[in-house]
């Protein structure tokens, strides 16, 4: 009979690795073993993949896509670029006790074809030419306007740039018009998107924060500020045509509410541009008599981040590196050399000043002057 070490019988144990239970003895291979106190820690758990900072669900906002990004970048950089003109429009344009300029007495197909070639080489100056194309089908009728002067429409085609976002529109958006100035005609064209007014430091007019639209063309007309831009003896108007979401309206009160619809930058799309050639201002109405170029909106492009390479160093650069080490240890070690020769000189200076004393000893010279010495102490007295 099989015995372990504390006499006890073996036999029915054979084959089995480990008793099960709690026993605190463990029989292996015929040898009685502890077993250990604790058990085995369990299995560590698989780590959880740590959250970008892209994702916004947890914070409760909604992750933005290329174009939202794309469309905050430019609606930056536009207000950067206009940044506190529109006051200084104000100040130049007032037309606080300023009479009412009667209307050039040209046909009216004349005064339009002049306005035609001379924006034709306004466009061509910025670059633009391809962003405005004359469509007279869709030119409002006269009689939509107040005053009731002709219209000319221009289609917009956004140019494929970084700094446009244009807003594609969709099923659903209802038309609107905004009346602009011809200054900030040039970066309305180059960004393709409407700037909010929001800042009355700036010179902003507004109830609410928003981009101000009128569901009428002949309400429009108010805003667009009459402008002699070229040497044509005329004033023109501009107004932007747009398509706007109606379910992103915000609220007005007052009188306004009829008249104007307040919308946010994202929820307008540019269709199209409205001109109103030779339509001279009313008495009192701000006109912009000349055009300045220093007080037009000039758009900024974006400025291409540029990653740091490392570059790889060649033999001649290696060789130039090493020598360059060369001379600073030479340098260094001359430093040093400098430093011991004026210690040096100095103990010579110090040795030459104790001969030429033990020299001259205390004896007078001819002036009867005597040499200083120091007074030494006497010893213990």
């Amino acid at each position: 009979m099989a015995t372990g070490s504390g006499g006890k019988d073996m036999s029915k144990l054979e084959g089995v690795k480990e008793v099960a239970g709690s026993n605190p003895v463990v029989y292996v291979f015929d040898q009685e073993l502890q077993r250990p106190l604790k058990c085995a820690p369990p299995p560590p758990a698989p780590r959880e993949r740590r959250k970008s900072g892209r994702g916004k669900e947890a914070e409760g906002r909604t992750p933005r896509g290329r174009r939202e990004r794309c469309l905050e970048s430019v609606l930056k950089l536009a207000e950067y670029n206009q940044r506190d003109l529109v006051q200084h429009w104000k100040n130049q344009s007032s037309g606080r006790r300023k009479k009412a300029i009667p209307r050039q007495t040209f046909p009216d197909e004349m005064a339009m074809e002049a306005f035609g070639l001379n924006l034709d080489r306004w466009l061509q100056e910025r670059l633009l030419q391809d962003t405005l194309e004359r469509d007279a089908r869709w030119d409002p009728p006269a009689s939509e306007g107040d005053p009731s002067y002709p219209f000319m429409y221009y289609r917009y085609l956004p140019p494929r740039t970084v700094e446009n976002a244009y807003i594609e529109p969709e099923e659903g958006w209802s038309r609107g018009f905004h009346g602009t100035w011809f200054y900030a005609l040039w970066n309305i064209l180059e960004s393709g998107v409407l700037l909010e007014s929001s800042s009355k430091e700036r010179g902003h007019d507004f109830y609410s924060p928003g981009v101000y639209l009128t569901p009428s063309l002949s309400g429009s007309i108010w805003y667009a500020r009459p402008h002699h831009m070229f040497d044509d003896a005329m004033y023109h108007r501009v107004i932007v045509e747009v398509l706007y979401d109606t379910s992103k309206v915000m609220p007005l009160k007052g009188k306004v509410a009829s008249r104007a619809v307040v919308v946010s930058s994202d929820a307008v799309a540019i269709t199209g541009i409205i001109i109103q050639p030779n339509s001279p201002p009313y008495a009192g109405e701000e006109r912009c008599e000349t055009f300045d170029p220093s007080l037009e909106v000039i758009p900024r492009q974006f400025e291409p981040r540029r990653r740091r390479r490392k570059r790889r160093r060649s033999k001649s650069r290696e060789l130039h590196a090493q020598a360059a080490q060369v001379v600073k240890s030479e340098e260094c070690d001359s430093g040093a050399d400098h430093r011991h020769d004026v210690r040096r000189d100095r103990r010579s200076l110090s040795a030459l000043r104790a001969a030429f004393v033990q020299q001259l000893g205390t004896h007078p010279d001819e002036f009867g002057r005597r040499p200083l010495q120091r007074r030494r102490r006497r010893s213990g007295a």
